[in-house]
């Protein structure tokens, strides 16, 4: 192709083979955005990385150093062919300069459509608004992800792996949305600031809380010391003061087992387990209400004196299993805020720096599907695969002896979601005590202590009338119904309430464990 460089020409019949037009100039800025050390800085496409920056809190930040240069192929595929084809279809007719003969259409083109055509590319690069926060969201995301792969990839010693195909992150379209698009609503509800101001003043007293058996009697043993005398049995004190002197120096005397409080290595241990296989909206609300409530927490615990807490995320999909990890430890926030009215630019840019990008969005699992089940199993598996995750991590940051010893939590709590209609999900809406004994006796197994579970009931089909349920002894009442405060509401403003609901009732569950109240 005359008149512009070898990988502009390459640019050009590329996209020709995908039916989507670009000009010798825009194919010109395109070749050299992928040689920018800054993409961000790129007098034309730049643009594109500044507004996926903003769309997901990253402004200043996204495409502005060369870490970012990794993710030019991406852009091109997922930023830039859109907006072109975008720009064809406002353009009304245009030329295809591919490597094959085309035959013409039946419109022909207008002699200055090139003109027309850059224009409403750059009118596209302007603002957010011709595409829409959802694109350019999702753009950031599957930049971010790129960008990590890239420096992931670079970071493995050659002969070490690099032959391994590494797939580039396929966010999902409509988590994305949920997370940076949508605005959860939580209620406003005065005695749950109440009852997180009553933790953290019961945090400063004692950090590991009450549990059965602690500090109270625990059995009979036999002791030699003078001080353990009060707690004597009664049988001991039937014998006359010389015998009792000669068992407590000798032999020793029947006492009271009192073993004091513990002292765990870690504070709260918090799972959500998800079957996500048939890939619902319902379940990509829950896990979006997750991540809400997850980043809330995270200031909650560490301002309540719990930040030696865990919070994980495990899922099982159509491909496989996997699973994500926030900490509360080292967790960078501003001061004295308030995590419950926390919205907008600031819960967006938290989200997006709090490490769960891009691997949280990522369509691809990366563990091997399991065998398909309808239970206990299910929590049992996801469990595991969380806790691999966990232990993955340096355990001496986890508190852990070793890489396979599970640290030793104060309290532990996991979320089972069910599909409405499911065996489980109507045994625990009628049955609750019986699911919640196959559960327990489930994880126990993998969680090596007693856990509190909460089942979360979701709807098949989302629509204006459904609702989710909580079913268990953290949730209020036992059994929470979450559904719009107003029942008039649609659309955006329903997901934001419903977002808001869910994200509310799992810290009222978190909090309600940490309390120690349902042991």
């Amino acid at each position: 192709m005359t008149g512009v460089s070898e990988r502009a020409g390459h640019l050009i019949a590329a996209m020709a083979e995908r039916h989507v037009p670009l000009t010798p100039r825009l194919a010109e800025t395109l070749a050299g955005l992928e040689q920018a050390g800054r993409p961000a800085d790129h007098p034309f496409w730049g643009r594109g990385f500044n507004l996926a920056g903003a769309a997901i809190g990253l402004t200043r930040v996204l495409g502005a150093s060369e870490f970012w240069r990794g993710a030019s192929e991406v852009f091109c595929s997922n930023v830039a062919e859109p907006i072109l084809r975008q720009a064809a279809i406002r353009t009304g007719a245009v030329v295809l300069s591919g490597r094959a003969p085309l035959p013409g259409g039946k419109r022909a083109p207008d002699q200055h459509w090139v003109s027309s055509f850059e224009s409403e590319v750059d009118r596209f690069l302007e603002t957010e608004a011709p595409m829409g926060r959802g694109f350019w969201a999702e753009s950031g995301v599957a930049l971010y992800g790129a960008a990590m792969k890239a420096a992931t990839d670079r970071a493995i010693p050659r002969g070490q792996g690099r032959h391994r195909p590494h797939p580039v992150p396929e966010p999902e379209p409509l988590l994305c949305h949920l997370l940076y698009v949508a605005e959860p609503v939580l209620p406003d509800d005065a005695a749950l600031k109440q009852r997180l101001q009553r933790s953290r003043s019961n945090a400063r007293r004692k950090r590991s809380g009450f549990r059965p058996k602690e500090g109270g009697v625990n059995g009979i043993r036999i002791s030699n010391r003078v001080e353990d005398l009060p707690d004597a049995t009664m049988s001991e004190f039937f014998m006359p003061p010389e015998a009792i002197a000669h068992r407590l120096l000798h032999e020793g005397i029947l006492v009271r087992n009192r073993p004091p409080f513990r002292q765990p290595r870690r504070d709260l241990l918090s799972l959500c387990l998800c079957d996500r296989r048939a890939a619902s909206e319902a379940t990509a609300i829950v896990k979006a209400a997750w991540c809400d409530a997850a980043l809330r927490l995270r200031i909650v615990l560490s301002q309540i004196g719990q930040d030696k807490s865990d919070l994980l995320w495990s899922e099982q999909t159509g491909l496989g299993v996997t699973s994500d990890h926030l900490g509360v430890e080292n967790a960078e926030f501003p001061s004295g805020i308030d995590a419950l009215a926390m919205k907008e630019h600031v819960r967006v840019s938290m989200l997006s720096r709090s490490g769960l990008l891009p691997h949280f969005a990522d369509t691809l699992a990366s563990a091997a599907s399991p065998e398909p089940t309808d239970g206990p199993e299910d929590a049992a598996l996801l469990a595991r695969v969380a806790l691999a995750r966990l232990m993955a991590l340096n355990p001496l940051a986890t508190g852990a002896r070793s890489a396979s010893e599970l640290p030793d939590y104060a309290r532990k709590l996991c979320f089972v979601t069910l599909t409405e209609g499911t065996d489980a999900a109507t045994i625990a809406d009628e049955d609750w005590p019986a699911l919640r004994t196959a559960l327990t006796a489930g994880l126990a197994g993998v969680l090596e202590d007693r856990v509190i579970p909460v089942a979360l009931i979701v709807p098949r089909v989302i629509s204006d009338a459904a609702h989710f349920v909580a079913v268990g002894e953290l949730a209020p009442g036992g059994r929470l119904e979450m559904t719009s405060a107003d029942p008039d509401a649609t659309g955006r403003q329903w997901v934001d309430e419903i977002l808001g609901a869910l994200s509310d009732c799992f810290i009222r569950c978190t909090i309600e464990a940490i309390d120690g109240r349902r042991d």
